[in-house]
């Protein structure tokens, strides 16, 4: 699998001499948009990133994803009562939150992909049912998120919880796998 070195020089260099397709750098906070990765790409991160989150799995390109990130990128820029009613616009930082979360979700497998909308108060959400299996995540705002699940019987709540894009909160990786 290749790996791209990320940098802030925008020069393209490739790192796995067998590769006969260079790579294209960027810089750790350029990485917003996922659903262009083509294939599995290893990523390491330099600079500010902790010896943890160097290495970042790209989830491929699926339909599910692409039409998430579509759906997202809808809600971009709506006005005030964009449902017809009295709904609050999502902000774009917890739009690109709920970017960033797609691409986890995406790469958990077909079983658990939610379906996305965003609420009346403005926040993308994220909800799943399936047999003894119910999950309701909700962006508060940039790199919040909150979540409500059911595994077995057996009920999960955790709010206000970091997301960074990084790596899932391991409570909800665990919920998830």
């Amino acid at each position: 699998m290749p790996a791209l070195d990320l940098d802030t020089t925008y020069q393209s260099k490739p790192i796995d001499r067998d590769r006969d397709k260079p790579s294209i750098t960027r810089t750790g906070a350029d990485i917003r948009l996922p659903s262009l990765a083509k294939a599995r790409t290893f990523v390491r991160l330099v600079g500010s990133a902790q010896e943890a989150d160097q290495f970042v799995l790209l989830a491929p390109r699926d339909p599910w994803l692409i039409e998430t990130i579509r759906l997202i990128d809808d809600h971009r820029n709506l006005a005030k009562g964009w449902d017809g009613e009295c709904a609050e616009p999502p902000e774009a930082g917890a739009l690109d939150t709920a970017e960033m979360l797609s691409v986890f979700l995406n790469s958990n497998g077909p079983g658990s992909r939610p379906t996305f909308s965003v609420d009346s108060l403005g926040r993308p959400t994220f909800a799943a049912r399936t047999n003894n299996f119910y999950i309701h995540l909700t962006v508060d705002k940039s790199e919040r998120i909150t979540w409500f699940a059911e595994v077995d019987g057996v009920e999960h709540f955790h709010d206000d919880v970091e997301f960074k894009g990084r790596k899932l909160p391991d409570e909800l990786s665990a919920i998830l796998s």
